[in-house]
């Protein structure tokens, strides 16, 4: 996304609107438009959330016919705005080894559909088999169902292996970085950057309570979250930080039945535990 202070007249030139260089403010933008008809697309817009927001909400008063779709780790919280959180994509059934049709239950996983098809742009001649492919479950069951980490991984797949990345990714989790240097945003260019970037937008207490959420079993429920914290030194409104850390997409919500339960994504589990043991031994 654009620098906050430069998005109206990106906004304005992506409609075909020069904006005034001395001028390109949002009163412009919202007569250049005011009539137009058409999608505005906002990505990762997390880091501008405050400015944005004003924005938007003048957009959607001013001009009817337009609609934006804005991509964010945080919500803009706009009258009208419907937020679309993005799950991880499927990973193998359970019991996916043990079927006579092994292969099309492994293919059903919407990760492991992305993994080969991201490696076989690389390589239009990769094709794994046999236990190969089992190490393809095991990597997406690794990585979670990650989307960016797939990608990652993906560009490793021809020249490792699946048996040897598999290996490879649980010893370093440098090994899913792009090197290319320009396919993807400095953010987003390893897991490690992604994780630093998204807590970087925590509040001090919300990043203390996520590393204390993270020494809990796999998932729990705000009631149990609140009765293991007790007593742990974690300030203020527990229950109300967990659903900001949601809001946050740091928190994953549990499709179960019954009280809502939530979890930390496994990746992001081990790199909070990584981070954890380097500031207790510096």
């Amino acid at each position: 996304m654009a620098p906050a202070g430069g998005l109206v007249p990106s906004i304005l030139t992506a409609f075909g609107q020069p904006p005034d260089e001395d001028r390109a403010r949002l009163a412009e933008l919202v007569q250049a438009l005011r009539d137009t008809t058409g999608l505005v697309f906002i990505d990762n817009a997390e880091n501008h959330v405050e400015s944005l927001s004003r924005l938007c909400e003048r957009v959607l008063e001013s001009c009817p016919g337009l609609r934006l779709l804005v991509t964010s780790q945080l919500p803009l919280g706009v009258p009208g705005e419907q937020v679309l959180r993005i799950p991880a994509l499927s990973l193998p059934p359970e019991g996916w080894q043990a079927q006579d049709n092994w292969e099309r239950q492994l293919l059903h996983s919407e990760a492991v559909r992305l993994l080969l098809l991201r490696a076989r742009e690389a390589d239009a001649g990769f094709r794994p088999e046999g236990s190969a492919l089992h190490a393809l479950a095991a990597i997406v069951r690794y990585l979670d169902g990650n989307p960016l980490a797939l990608e990652l991984a993906a560009s490793r797949l021809p020249m490792l292996g699946a048996r040897s990345l598999q290996q490879r990714i649980t010893l370093s989790p440098e090994m899913l970085k792009d090197n290319s240097g320009h396919r993807w945003p400095l953010h987003h260019r390893s897991l490690t950057d992604v994780y630093a970037w998204s807590l970087g937008l925590l509040s001090e207490e919300e990043s203390t309570l996520l590393q204390e959420l993270n020494a809990l079993p796999s998932s729990w429920t705000l009631e149990e979250a609140e009765g293991a914290l007790a007593g742990n030194g974690v300030g203020g409104d527990v229950p109300s930080q967990i659903c900001g850390l949601a809001a946050k997409s740091m928190l994953e919500r549990l499709p179960v039945a019954g009280a809502p339960r939530y979890r930390i994504p496994e990746a992001l589990r081990r790199y909070l535990a990584e981070r954890g043991s380097r500031s207790r031994s510096q």
